[in-house]
C-alpha cells in the first residue's frame, strides 16, 4: 500500500462525521530535487496536483492550506495549482500564502517561532467554521 500524497486531504475525502474542517501546513509528499535553475523544489509536482484533484472529487470538509512564501518544497505556485485542482473537482479548500520564514519556509509549522506567522490564518479559518 502506498502512502497518500496528501495525508490531511486523504483523511478529509470521505467526509468524516463530526469533523468541521481540516488544516494543511505545506502538506503533501514527494522529495526535494535540484531544479533546472539551481533552486530546490518538489520532485513530483504534477502527481501532487492530480492527487489534490482526486481527493477534491469527494471531499466536502472545508480545508485551510498554508505555505510560507519561501517554502522550497511546496512553493506558493505549486500550492495554488493543487488548491485549484482540489476545488475544481468540488473540494472546499482555502489557500493562505503566508509570509517568509527563516531560510526556508518549509520549517514553519514545526517551529515554535512560526506560530506568529500562521496563527492569524488559522484563527480566521477556525472562526469561519462556527
Amino acid at each position: 500500500m502506498t502512502r497518500p500524497r496528501y495525508p490531511a486531504l486523504a483523511l478529509s475525502s470521505p467526509n468524516p462525521p463530526g469533523v468541521s474542517g481540516m488544516i494543511d501546513f505545506a502538506g503533501g509528499r514527494g522529495s526535494q530535487q535540484t531544479l533546472d535553475d539551481g533552486s530546490i523544489g518538489n520532485c513530483e509536482p504534477n502527481a501532487l496536483v492530480r492527487a489534490a484533484g482526486k481527493y477534491g472529487a469527494t471531499a466536502r470538509v472545508p480545508t485551510l492550506w498554508t505555505s510560507a512564501a519561501n517554502d522550497s518544497f511546496f512553493a506558493p505556485a505549486l500550492m495554488r495549482a493543487t488548491v485549484d485542482a482540489h476545488n475544481g473537482a468540488g473540494g472546499r479548500a482555502t489557500y493562505r500564502r503566508l509570509g517568509t520564514f527563516g531560510d526556508d519556509g518549509y520549517s514553519l509549522a514545526g517551529s515554535a517561532s512560526g506560530v506568529a506567522v500562521w496563527s492569524g490564518a488559522v484563527t480566521e479559518f477556525l472562526a469561519s467554521l462556527q
